[in-house]
């Protein structure tokens, strides 16, 4: 019995201290989750707080970034747009930009452009490292070069402005340093704003060991356009089939007034010293196709027919540069020889420009000659032989005292020229003298 007690005791202190021990772990458990939970709920607020703060340091290091990314950009911006303004401040403009406002397409790295002119192909060619371009044929060296300037990834070639101009036949500038790029447009008088000499015949061929006059050819034209004349003086005869050849006359190609046509007259060659192989002959419907691309060149017209043909022949020139473009016809200077032949030209067409030539008539007097000019407003020059007695500084001084020009013909050297300046003569028709040597002249005023 004593002992069953004693066991029961023993087993009453295991049970109260396992009672003892779990109360106190629940207890313990209760107070640990509390804190476990507690814990937790620091370490979301830490978090939280980390990523507020986080975020806030990466809003602040993009936003230094970004201010560092503009500070760059305004950098560089200030940097290019200083050197472009060294550029405008040059008069050079971007050749891409150009060519485009000029309704041009093509590549730049390559140096190719290219357009439609009223039916027309304009082909410009750029040459970066010669610092040259060419315009169908038609060559222009930049004075001052090609500068390569790099803005940014994009890459641009600046050149003179007014050599750009003359070869596009646009007027480029700058307005608030904003590109302009304007088309220019030729007037029926500003033919006389350019060196006053006349090419006569298309102008001189020259050969590497002689030269050829009166060709009428298109070597000669594209020679002598290329050496700088803009206002080229071409004969013309009529053919049978009604177009007008560019011919002094028809004997060089044994052919007669009667028998010549379009076809023959363009199967035949021009010849002249020391070339065999002959010239290209033209027509003038050839030499208005050269006039649409070369948009600066002035013809005069040295008609070779007599009064009662010349109505015809002008209404076959008018009628040709018609089909081409009206606006030609401002670029026609005809050349009369009588007062009868003003009436006739004037009713083909109302120019604006007229030549009056006195080779024809040596028995004119130069007082009656003049009066008749004085008293049409389009008539703009009197012309004459240099030799020419009539034309004397007296008749000279009524030219000018009647706001009219005075040429001579045909003025071939530099010395015959400085002595007929010194007479009071204003331009010269010319095969071998160019629009430099009469600028020469007039610099040593």
């Amino acid at each position: 019995m004593q002992k069953f007690k004693y066991f029961r005791i023993v087993y009453l202190l295991i049970v109260s201290v396992l009672l003892v021990a779990l109360v106190t772990v629940s207890v313990l458990c209760k107070e640990s989750m509390g804190n476990y939970k507690d814990s937790v709920k620091n370490f979301k607020r830490i978090v939280a707080s980390y990523n507020k703060s986080s975020k806030a340091h990466m809003a602040s290091v993009a936003e230094y970034k970004k201010k560092m990314i503009k500070f760059k950009e305004d950098f560089l911006k200030e940097t290019y747009d200083n050197q472009e303004k060294e550029f405008i401040l040059n008069n050079m403009a971007s050749i891409g930009d150009v060519m485009e406002k000029a309704g041009y397409s093509g590549n730049l790295k390559k140096g190719e452009y290219s357009k439609k002119y009223k039916g027309y192909k304009v082909k410009i060619k750029f040459d970066y490292e010669k610092g040259t371009a060419e315009r169908n044929g038609y060559k222009v060296t930049f004075g001052s070069g090609i500068y390569e300037y790099k803005k940014y990834k994009e890459t641009k070639k600046y050149a003179s402005c007014s050599t750009l101009g003359d070869l596009i036949f646009c007027d480029i500038s700058y307005k608030k340093n904003k590109l302009k790029v304007t088309e220019k447009s030729y007037e029926p008088d500003d033919w006389m704003d350019f060196p006053k000499v006349i090419a006569h015949a298309g102008g001189a061929k020259r050969e590497d060991d002689s030269n050829s006059i009166y060709t009428n050819s298109k070597e000669a034209l594209l020679t002598n356009y290329q050496l700088g004349h803009r206002v080229i003086e071409f004969d013309f005869k009529i053919t049978t089939d009604d177009n007008l050849a560019a011919a002094h006359d028809f004997t060089e190609q044994g052919l007669s007034n009667e028998e010549v046509n379009e076809k023959n007259w363009k199967g035949s060659k021009a010849y002249g010293d020391g070339n065999d192989e002959g010239y290209t002959t033209l027509l003038v419907t050839d030499i208005l196709d050269q006039m649409m691309v070369y948009r600066d060149m002035y013809l005069v017209t040295d008609m070779k027919g007599d009064t009662a043909t010349v109505g015809e022949e002008f209404k076959v020139l008018c009628k040709e540069a018609k089909k081409r473009d009206s606006k030609l016809l401002d670029r026609i200077i005809p050349q009369i020889y009588s007062t009868g032949m003003y009436d006739e030209v004037m009713k083909i067409n109302d120019w604006e420009s007229i030549i009056f030539s006195t080779y024809k008539d040596s028995k004119e007097k130069a007082y009656n000659t003049i009066s008749f000019c004085k008293s049409k407003k389009n008539i703009d020059v009197v012309t004459a032989s240099y030799d020419d007695k009539r034309y004397n500084e007296t008749a000279i001084d009524m030219v000018h005292e009647n706001k009219m020009l005075m040429f001579y013909h045909s003025v071939d050297d530099y010395s015959t020229m400085t002595s007929c300046r010194k007479k009071g003569v204003d331009g010269f028709y010319t095969n071998f003298l160019l629009p430099r040597d009469i600028l020469l002249l007039e610099s040593q005023k």
